[in-house]
Protein backbone atom coordinates (compact mmCIF):
# COMPACT_ATOMS: atom_id res chain seq x y z
CA UNK A 1 0.00 0.00 0.00
CA UNK A 2 1.37 3.38 -1.08
CA UNK A 3 -0.14 6.10 1.18
CA UNK A 4 0.81 8.84 -1.31
CA UNK A 5 -1.05 7.08 -4.14
CA UNK A 6 -4.11 6.56 -1.91
CA UNK A 7 -4.22 10.24 -0.93
CA UNK A 8 -3.90 11.25 -4.58
CA UNK A 9 -6.85 9.04 -5.53
CA UNK A 10 -8.87 10.60 -2.69
CA UNK A 11 -8.02 14.08 -3.97
CA UNK A 12 -9.03 13.03 -7.49
CA UNK A 13 -12.30 11.64 -6.09
CA UNK A 14 -13.30 14.82 -4.25
CA UNK A 15 -12.29 16.83 -7.32
CA UNK A 16 -14.68 14.77 -9.49
CA UNK A 17 -17.42 15.04 -6.84
CA UNK A 18 -17.12 18.80 -6.90
CA UNK A 19 -17.10 18.98 -10.72
CA UNK A 20 -20.33 16.97 -10.75
CA UNK A 21 -21.88 19.30 -8.16
CA UNK A 22 -21.31 22.48 -10.19
CA UNK A 23 -21.58 21.01 -13.68
CA UNK A 24 -25.35 21.43 -13.59
CA UNK A 25 -25.51 25.20 -12.90
CA UNK A 26 -24.84 26.49 -16.46
CA UNK A 27 -27.07 23.74 -17.93
CA UNK A 28 -30.27 24.18 -15.90
CA UNK A 29 -32.10 26.58 -18.21
CA UNK A 30 -31.09 24.63 -21.32
CA UNK A 31 -32.37 21.35 -19.87
CA UNK A 32 -35.61 23.04 -18.78
CA UNK A 33 -36.18 24.61 -22.19
CA UNK A 34 -35.83 21.20 -23.87
CA UNK A 35 -38.85 20.08 -21.89
CA UNK A 36 -40.70 23.44 -22.18
CA UNK A 37 -40.24 24.33 -18.53
CA UNK A 38 -39.80 27.77 -17.02
CA UNK A 39 -37.36 28.95 -14.38
CA UNK A 40 -39.30 27.44 -11.48
CA UNK A 41 -39.65 24.05 -13.18
CA UNK A 42 -35.98 24.01 -14.13
CA UNK A 43 -35.09 24.71 -10.51
CA UNK A 44 -36.40 21.25 -9.62
CA UNK A 45 -33.16 19.87 -11.04
CA UNK A 46 -31.22 21.50 -8.20
CA UNK A 47 -33.84 20.37 -5.69
CA UNK A 48 -33.50 16.70 -6.64
CA UNK A 49 -29.70 16.80 -6.66
CA UNK A 50 -29.52 18.40 -3.21
CA UNK A 51 -32.26 16.09 -1.92
CA UNK A 52 -29.88 13.24 -2.78
CA UNK A 53 -27.16 15.01 -0.79
CA UNK A 54 -29.45 15.35 2.22
CA UNK A 55 -30.54 11.72 2.07
CA UNK A 56 -26.95 10.52 1.85
CA UNK A 57 -25.99 12.51 4.96
CA UNK A 58 -28.38 10.35 7.00
CA UNK A 59 -27.17 6.99 5.66
CA UNK A 60 -23.56 7.67 4.68
CA UNK A 61 -21.98 6.67 8.02
CA UNK A 62 -23.89 3.39 8.08
CA UNK A 63 -22.95 2.52 4.49
CA UNK A 64 -19.24 3.30 4.99
CA UNK A 65 -19.22 1.34 8.23
CA UNK A 66 -20.90 -1.74 6.77
CA UNK A 67 -19.03 -2.06 3.48
CA UNK A 68 -15.78 -0.21 4.21
CA UNK A 69 -14.76 3.27 3.07
CA UNK A 70 -12.29 2.07 0.42
CA UNK A 71 -14.70 -0.35 -1.28
CA UNK A 72 -17.53 2.18 -1.17
CA UNK A 73 -15.34 4.90 -2.69
CA UNK A 74 -14.38 2.70 -5.66
CA UNK A 75 -17.96 1.58 -6.23
CA UNK A 76 -19.26 5.15 -5.95
CA UNK A 77 -16.82 6.42 -8.59
CA UNK A 78 -18.07 3.77 -11.04
CA UNK A 79 -21.68 4.59 -10.13
CA UNK A 80 -21.10 8.30 -10.77
CA UNK A 81 -19.70 7.51 -14.22
CA UNK A 82 -22.68 5.26 -15.05
CA UNK A 83 -25.29 7.72 -13.77
CA UNK A 84 -23.69 10.61 -15.68
CA UNK A 85 -23.78 8.48 -18.82
CA UNK A 86 -27.46 7.76 -18.24
CA UNK A 87 -28.15 11.51 -18.40
CA UNK A 88 -27.20 11.37 -22.09
CA UNK A 89 -30.06 9.02 -22.96
CA UNK A 90 -32.66 10.14 -20.39
CA UNK A 91 -35.92 10.54 -22.37
CA UNK A 92 -38.09 12.37 -19.82
CA UNK A 93 -37.65 15.22 -17.36
CA UNK A 94 -38.69 13.08 -14.37
CA UNK A 95 -36.06 10.50 -15.37
CA UNK A 96 -33.40 13.24 -15.33
CA UNK A 97 -34.61 14.32 -11.88
CA UNK A 98 -34.35 10.73 -10.62
CA UNK A 99 -30.81 10.37 -11.99
CA UNK A 100 -29.78 13.67 -10.39
CA UNK A 101 -31.17 12.47 -7.05
CA UNK A 102 -28.96 9.37 -7.17
CA UNK A 103 -26.01 11.46 -8.40
CA UNK A 104 -26.47 13.71 -5.37
CA UNK A 105 -26.55 10.64 -3.12
CA UNK A 106 -23.43 9.08 -4.64
CA UNK A 107 -21.37 12.27 -4.80
CA UNK A 108 -21.93 13.02 -1.11
CA UNK A 109 -20.63 9.55 -0.24
CA UNK A 110 -17.58 10.19 -2.45
CA UNK A 111 -16.88 13.45 -0.62
CA UNK A 112 -17.14 11.85 2.83
CA UNK A 113 -15.08 8.77 1.95
CA UNK A 114 -12.51 10.75 -0.02
CA UNK A 115 -12.00 13.17 2.88
CA UNK A 116 -12.06 10.70 5.77
CA UNK A 117 -9.71 8.03 4.32
CA UNK A 118 -6.61 10.30 4.27
CA UNK A 119 -7.29 11.44 7.84
CA UNK A 120 -7.20 7.78 8.94
CA UNK A 121 -4.04 6.69 7.13
CA UNK A 122 -2.00 9.85 7.79
CA UNK A 123 -1.19 10.47 11.42
CA UNK A 124 -0.55 13.97 12.65
CA UNK A 125 -2.37 17.22 11.98
CA UNK A 126 -5.94 16.39 10.93
CA UNK A 127 -6.66 20.01 9.99
CA UNK A 128 -3.70 20.00 7.59
CA UNK A 129 -4.88 16.78 5.94
CA UNK A 130 -8.46 18.05 5.61
CA UNK A 131 -7.37 21.38 4.13
CA UNK A 132 -5.16 19.59 1.60
CA UNK A 133 -7.96 17.31 0.41
CA UNK A 134 -10.68 19.96 0.55
CA UNK A 135 -8.54 22.18 -1.70
CA UNK A 136 -9.49 19.91 -4.58
CA UNK A 137 -13.19 20.46 -3.84
CA UNK A 138 -12.64 24.13 -4.61
CA UNK A 139 -10.64 23.31 -7.75
CA UNK A 140 -13.40 20.96 -8.92
CA UNK A 141 -16.13 23.53 -8.28
CA UNK A 142 -14.47 26.06 -10.55
CA UNK A 143 -13.61 23.42 -13.14
CA UNK A 144 -17.21 22.17 -13.34
CA UNK A 145 -18.52 25.67 -14.02
CA UNK A 146 -15.86 26.37 -16.64
CA UNK A 147 -16.21 22.99 -18.35
CA UNK A 148 -19.97 23.02 -18.87
CA UNK A 149 -20.02 26.76 -19.57
CA UNK A 150 -17.29 26.44 -22.21
CA UNK A 151 -18.96 23.49 -23.96
CA UNK A 152 -22.27 25.32 -24.06
CA UNK A 153 -20.57 28.44 -25.46
CA UNK A 154 -18.97 26.30 -28.18
CA UNK A 155 -22.41 25.02 -29.18
CA UNK A 156 -22.39 21.54 -27.65
CA UNK A 157 -25.55 20.17 -26.03
CA UNK A 158 -25.98 19.67 -22.30
CA UNK A 159 -26.01 15.93 -22.91
CA UNK A 160 -22.51 16.15 -24.36
CA UNK A 161 -21.39 17.85 -21.14
CA UNK A 162 -22.54 14.86 -19.11
CA UNK A 163 -21.13 12.38 -21.61
CA UNK A 164 -17.68 13.96 -21.36
CA UNK A 165 -17.89 14.00 -17.57
CA UNK A 166 -18.99 10.36 -17.56
CA UNK A 167 -15.88 9.39 -19.51
CA UNK A 168 -13.62 11.42 -17.20
CA UNK A 169 -15.25 9.81 -14.15
CA UNK A 170 -14.74 6.38 -15.67
CA UNK A 171 -11.03 7.09 -16.03
CA UNK A 172 -10.95 8.14 -12.36
CA UNK A 173 -12.74 4.92 -11.35
CA UNK A 174 -10.21 2.81 -13.29
CA UNK A 175 -7.30 4.61 -11.63
CA UNK A 176 -8.85 4.01 -8.18
CA UNK A 177 -9.42 0.33 -9.00
CA UNK A 178 -5.71 -0.28 -9.63
CA UNK A 179 -4.54 1.51 -6.45
CA UNK A 180 -4.12 -0.69 -3.40
CA UNK A 181 -6.03 0.80 -0.48
CA UNK A 182 -5.22 -0.02 3.16
CA UNK A 183 -7.46 -2.23 5.23
CA UNK A 184 -9.04 0.28 7.56
CA UNK A 185 -10.56 -0.69 10.87
CA UNK A 186 -14.31 -1.14 10.54
CA UNK A 187 -16.62 -0.58 13.46
CA UNK A 188 -20.35 -0.34 13.86
CA UNK A 189 -21.28 3.27 13.25
CA UNK A 190 -23.78 5.51 11.52
CA UNK A 191 -26.75 4.24 13.52
CA UNK A 192 -29.40 6.60 14.84
CA UNK A 193 -28.07 6.54 18.41
CA UNK A 194 -24.58 7.60 17.29
CA UNK A 195 -25.96 10.37 15.09
CA UNK A 196 -28.16 11.70 17.90
CA UNK A 197 -25.25 11.47 20.34
CA UNK A 198 -23.05 13.46 17.97
CA UNK A 199 -25.66 16.15 17.30
CA UNK A 200 -26.57 16.50 21.00
CA UNK A 201 -22.97 16.58 22.22
CA UNK A 202 -22.54 20.06 23.80
CA UNK A 203 -18.91 20.07 22.68
CA UNK A 204 -19.94 20.13 19.02
CA UNK A 205 -23.00 22.38 19.03
CA UNK A 206 -20.86 25.45 18.46
CA UNK A 207 -19.03 23.65 15.64
CA UNK A 208 -22.24 22.72 13.82
CA UNK A 209 -23.67 26.23 14.19
CA UNK A 210 -20.40 27.73 12.95
CA UNK A 211 -20.31 25.44 9.90
CA UNK A 212 -23.98 26.25 9.22
CA UNK A 213 -23.36 30.02 9.17
CA UNK A 214 -20.13 29.82 7.18
CA UNK A 215 -21.52 27.43 4.55
CA UNK A 216 -24.58 29.62 4.09
CA UNK A 217 -22.42 32.73 3.62
CA UNK A 218 -20.08 30.97 1.17
CA UNK A 219 -22.99 29.56 -0.84
CA UNK A 220 -24.77 32.93 -0.88
CA UNK A 221 -21.76 34.85 -2.21
CA UNK A 222 -21.22 32.17 -4.85
CA UNK A 223 -24.89 32.20 -5.84
CA UNK A 224 -25.57 35.95 -5.99
CA UNK A 225 -22.26 37.52 -6.97
CA UNK A 226 -22.75 36.66 -10.66
CA UNK A 227 -26.20 38.25 -10.69
CA UNK A 228 -24.89 41.35 -8.88
CA UNK A 229 -22.04 41.77 -11.37
CA UNK A 230 -24.34 41.36 -14.40
CA UNK A 231 -27.25 43.50 -13.19
CA UNK A 232 -25.54 46.21 -11.14
CA UNK A 233 -22.06 46.48 -12.64
CA UNK A 234 -22.96 45.50 -16.23
CA UNK A 235 -20.45 42.64 -16.48
CA UNK A 236 -20.94 40.22 -19.37
CA UNK A 237 -22.14 36.71 -18.53
CA UNK A 238 -18.70 35.28 -19.26
CA UNK A 239 -16.88 37.92 -17.19
CA UNK A 240 -19.27 37.51 -14.25
CA UNK A 241 -18.79 33.73 -14.30
CA UNK A 242 -15.02 34.18 -14.54
CA UNK A 243 -15.02 36.35 -11.41
CA UNK A 244 -16.84 33.59 -9.51
CA UNK A 245 -14.35 31.03 -10.84
CA UNK A 246 -11.59 33.29 -9.50
CA UNK A 247 -13.02 32.80 -6.02
CA UNK A 248 -12.89 29.01 -6.44
CA UNK A 249 -9.39 29.11 -7.90
CA UNK A 250 -8.06 31.03 -4.89
CA UNK A 251 -10.03 28.79 -2.54
CA UNK A 252 -7.97 25.95 -4.00
CA UNK A 253 -4.67 27.81 -3.56
CA UNK A 254 -5.65 29.02 -0.10
CA UNK A 255 -6.45 25.53 1.17
CA UNK A 256 -3.11 24.24 -0.09
CA UNK A 257 -1.48 27.12 1.79
CA UNK A 258 -3.51 26.45 4.96
CA UNK A 259 -2.60 22.74 4.89
CA UNK A 260 1.01 23.81 5.42
CA UNK A 261 0.69 26.90 7.61
CA UNK A 262 -1.57 25.11 10.13
CA UNK A 263 1.40 22.91 11.00
CA UNK A 264 3.25 26.01 12.22
CA UNK A 265 0.65 28.29 13.81
CA UNK A 266 -2.35 27.45 16.05
CA UNK A 267 -5.64 27.17 14.20
CA UNK A 268 -7.36 29.79 16.32
CA UNK A 269 -4.97 32.52 15.12
CA UNK A 270 -5.28 31.51 11.48
CA UNK A 271 -9.08 31.40 11.70
CA UNK A 272 -9.22 34.81 13.36
CA UNK A 273 -7.38 36.37 10.41
CA UNK A 274 -9.36 34.44 7.77
CA UNK A 275 -12.80 35.29 9.19
CA UNK A 276 -12.02 38.97 9.79
CA UNK A 277 -10.52 39.29 6.29
CA UNK A 278 -13.54 37.60 4.69
CA UNK A 279 -15.83 40.02 6.51
CA UNK A 280 -13.97 43.11 5.31
CA UNK A 281 -13.67 41.78 1.75
CA UNK A 282 -17.39 40.96 1.45
CA UNK A 283 -18.42 44.39 2.77
CA UNK A 284 -16.09 46.02 0.23
CA UNK A 285 -17.42 44.25 -2.89
CA UNK A 286 -20.60 46.38 -3.38
CA UNK A 287 -18.42 49.52 -3.40
CA UNK A 288 -15.89 48.29 -5.99
CA UNK A 289 -15.84 48.11 -9.78
CA UNK A 290 -13.62 47.05 -12.65
CA UNK A 291 -10.28 45.46 -11.84
CA UNK A 292 -10.83 45.96 -8.10
CA UNK A 293 -13.64 43.38 -8.21
CA UNK A 294 -11.24 40.76 -9.55
CA UNK A 295 -8.74 41.46 -6.77
CA UNK A 296 -11.52 41.35 -4.17
CA UNK A 297 -12.73 37.98 -5.54
CA UNK A 298 -9.19 36.59 -5.37
CA UNK A 299 -8.67 37.82 -1.79
CA UNK A 300 -12.08 36.57 -0.71
CA UNK A 301 -11.47 33.10 -2.11
CA UNK A 302 -8.07 32.90 -0.43
CA UNK A 303 -9.43 34.13 2.91
CA UNK A 304 -12.48 31.83 2.95
CA UNK A 305 -10.38 28.82 1.97
CA UNK A 306 -9.35 27.54 5.36
CA UNK A 307 -12.44 28.26 7.43
CA UNK A 308 -14.49 25.10 6.79
CA UNK A 309 -11.66 22.51 6.93
CA UNK A 310 -9.97 24.04 9.98
CA UNK A 311 -13.23 24.20 11.94
CA UNK A 312 -14.53 20.86 10.60
CA UNK A 313 -11.34 19.15 11.81
CA UNK A 314 -12.60 19.78 15.35
CA UNK A 315 -15.20 17.05 14.82
CA UNK A 316 -13.06 14.65 12.79
CA UNK A 317 -10.35 14.60 15.47
CA UNK A 318 -12.69 13.16 18.10
CA UNK A 319 -11.91 9.43 18.27
CA UNK A 320 -15.19 8.64 20.04
CA UNK A 321 -17.03 8.84 16.72
CA UNK A 322 -16.42 7.35 13.29
CA UNK A 323 -14.85 9.91 10.97
CA UNK A 324 -17.30 9.13 8.16
CA UNK A 325 -20.33 9.65 10.39
CA UNK A 326 -18.89 12.85 11.87
CA UNK A 327 -18.13 14.32 8.46
CA UNK A 328 -21.51 13.39 7.00
CA UNK A 329 -23.36 15.15 9.85
CA UNK A 330 -21.13 18.22 9.48
CA UNK A 331 -22.01 18.28 5.79
CA UNK A 332 -25.70 17.90 6.65
CA UNK A 333 -25.62 21.21 8.51
CA UNK A 334 -23.65 22.76 5.65
CA UNK A 335 -26.12 21.64 2.99
CA UNK A 336 -29.03 22.80 5.14
CA UNK A 337 -27.47 26.26 5.27
CA UNK A 338 -26.84 26.22 1.52
CA UNK A 339 -30.58 25.66 1.03
CA UNK A 340 -31.77 28.36 3.43
CA UNK A 341 -29.38 31.32 3.56
CA UNK A 342 -29.01 31.97 -0.22
CA UNK A 343 -32.83 31.95 -0.46
CA UNK A 344 -33.08 34.52 2.37
CA UNK A 345 -30.40 36.67 0.72
CA UNK A 346 -32.44 36.49 -2.49
CA UNK A 347 -35.47 37.78 -0.61
CA UNK A 348 -33.40 40.73 0.64
CA UNK A 349 -32.26 41.41 -2.93
CA UNK A 350 -35.87 41.39 -4.12
CA UNK A 351 -37.07 43.72 -1.40
CA UNK A 352 -34.13 46.13 -1.49
CA UNK A 353 -31.15 45.68 -3.82
CA UNK A 354 -28.38 43.25 -4.69
CA UNK A 355 -25.73 45.52 -3.15
CA UNK A 356 -27.59 45.46 0.18
CA UNK A 357 -27.93 41.67 -0.15
CA UNK A 358 -24.16 41.31 -0.61
CA UNK A 359 -23.64 43.52 2.44
CA UNK A 360 -25.96 41.22 4.43
CA UNK A 361 -23.61 38.33 3.55
CA UNK A 362 -20.82 40.45 5.04
CA UNK A 363 -23.02 40.74 8.11
CA UNK A 364 -23.14 36.93 8.37
CA UNK A 365 -19.34 36.86 8.32
CA UNK A 366 -19.37 39.55 11.03
CA UNK A 367 -21.58 37.34 13.20
CA UNK A 368 -19.15 34.49 12.57
CA UNK A 369 -16.24 36.62 13.76
CA UNK A 370 -17.98 37.68 16.96
CA UNK A 371 -19.18 34.13 17.53
CA UNK A 372 -15.63 32.86 17.05
CA UNK A 373 -14.24 35.27 19.63
CA UNK A 374 -16.93 34.41 22.18
CA UNK A 375 -17.24 30.65 21.69
CA UNK A 376 -14.94 28.85 19.31
CA UNK A 377 -11.72 30.07 20.87
CA UNK A 378 -12.67 28.34 24.11
CA UNK A 379 -13.43 24.87 22.74
CA UNK A 380 -11.46 22.15 24.48
CA UNK A 381 -10.48 18.66 23.37
CA UNK A 382 -8.46 16.69 25.93
CA UNK A 383 -7.80 19.87 27.82
CA UNK A 384 -6.30 21.72 24.85
CA UNK A 385 -7.73 24.43 22.62
CA UNK A 386 -9.42 22.76 19.65
CA UNK A 387 -8.60 25.60 17.31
Amino acid sequence: MNPTAVVRVCKLSVFLFSVCSTLLAPLVLTIGSEFNLGLQGSGLLFSFFFAGNFMACAFCGKILSKFGKCHVLKFSLISMAVLSGMMVIAPRFFVICAILFFLGFITLIIQVAGTSIPSEIITGNTASVMAGVQAFCALGAGSGLLWSGTLMTLGYSWRMCYLSFSLISLVGAVIAYFVSFPKLQQKVSGNLNEILSLVNNPKFRSTFLFLFLYSGAESAIGSWLVTFLKNDLMFSSLSAAAVTCTIWAFLFLGRLFCSNIVRIFPRRYILMILILGSTICTFAIPHLNGVAIWFAAAFLGFLMSGIWPLVGANIIEDTNYDKGTSLSIALLFSFLACSIIPYLIGMVAGLFSLSIAISIIGGVFSILFVFFLLEVGFWRIKGKPSV
